[in-house]
């Protein structure tokens, strides 16, 4: 086989497969192979289109096929299967080199696209993992206020089908005063880069859904907005904003002196019966120490605030003193407020024991 020799000569180790059975198998068995030069005509057997399309299904390297035939409809045929060239018998060595060393660079340069395709979908597919994890919602805006992308994970969520908003103007879909107020943030991102937090309220399913809404610069022509429900938060700060009303109201209106205090034992807030009791001013005494305000000649051998700000709710008896030196004999109970574990201060109580 001329082919053969050339090959050799151009330095080649060649091994040379008699059928297209042959071929297959040397292929498989031998992971050194780099190149395979397939004949189309190969006697008995199948024939080399059939053993090409074989050994690729196999491994994946350079087949280039070589050939006497000149015929189209043969070099189409061949194309169908590969396409790292295709050889006319009897062309000549500088063409046989030449066509091998092509088909390795094409075959190089195929392994490097294909492992930078995988290493770009690997990194869209951990994309797309953490999106998924987060629970907001994302869209993507245009400058015109055009949603041409979003990513949800969780499509309860949405306000409605994307069909009704991607693509679409906003107006066809927010209600009017939302599709301003969205506008004028999205004006406001592309006319100065920065991010725009807002808030807003739909009407899903007979309720009112509160969001939040962060507006990025993405790129020259697009926005992102990052959306999140936070209708449990806004419940959450109306249930407090309501506990917190009724213990205002408590506190001002109780029959008992109430005092808070810091960790360094200073009031920072005293009611109305306070006063009344003890004839401070809260202005006054804001800051001072509670055990110097209410027993300045400290007379009395145990004070509430050191264990209360140890963590206990301790209950005591004694006798403390009024603006202008009056003796009072009160019961005192206490506590420690605490915030996220940790102490932060406390408060006391004194309830007159001559009291009716």
């Amino acid at each position: 086989m001329v082919e053969e020799r050339l090959l050799i000569g151009f330095g080649y180790r060649v091994i040379t497969a008699r059928s297209g059975e042959q071929a297959v198998d040397s292929v498989v068995a031998d992971p050194n192979i780099d190149l395979v030069l397939m004949d189309i005509d190969l006697g008995n057997g199948i024939d080399g289109t059939e053993a090409a399309a074989r050994i690729l299904s196999h491994r994946d390297l350079p087949l280039i096929f070589l050939s006497s035939h000149t015929e189209p409809e043969y070099v189409r045929l061949t194309e169908s299967i590969t396409s790292y060239g295709y050889i006319v018998k009897d062309s000549g060595a500088t063409v046989l080199d030449a066509s091998i060393k092509m088909a390795f660079r094409l075959f190089d340069s195929r392994l490097k696209e294909k492992e930078h395709e995988a290493a770009l979908r690997k990194d869209r597919e951990r994309t797309q993992a953490l999106l998924d994890a987060i629970p907001d919602l994302m869209f993507v805006f245009d400058r015109e206020g055009v949603i041409v992308d979003y990513n949800i994970g969780d499509p309860s969520q949405l306000f409605t089908t994307p069909e009704s908003f991607l693509h679409r103007p906003l107006r066809e879909y927010f209600p009017e005063a939302l599709t301003r107020l969205t506008l004028e943030k999205l004006d406001l991102v592309f006319g100065t880069g920065e991010p725009q937090l807002y808030h807003y309220t739909l009407e899903q399913r007979g309720q009112i859904t509160h969001y939040e809404s962060r507006l990025v610069l993405s790129g020259d022509s697009q926005a992102l907005a990052i959306v999140r429900d936070i209708s449990d938060q806004k419940r959450n700060e109306m249930r407090l904003l309501n506990q917190n009303a009724h213990l205002e109201a408590i506190f001002a209106n109780t029959h008992d002196a109430m005092v808070f205090f810091d960790t360094e034992h200073r009031i920072s807030n005293a009611n109305a019966r306070f006063t009344e009791l003890f004839g401070h001013e809260l202005a006054d005494v804001r800051g001072l120490n509670i055990n110097t305000v209410v027993d300045p000649e400290g007379t009395q051998p145990e004070y509430l605030s050191p264990r209360v700000l140890q963590g206990e709710s301790p209950t005591l008896e004694g006798t403390r003193y009024t603006k202008d030196g009056k003796p009072c004999s009160v019961s005192i109970k206490g506590g420690p407020v605490v915030v996220d574990g940790e102490i932060v201060g406390g408060y006391a109580i004194y309830s007159e024991r001559n009291a009716p």
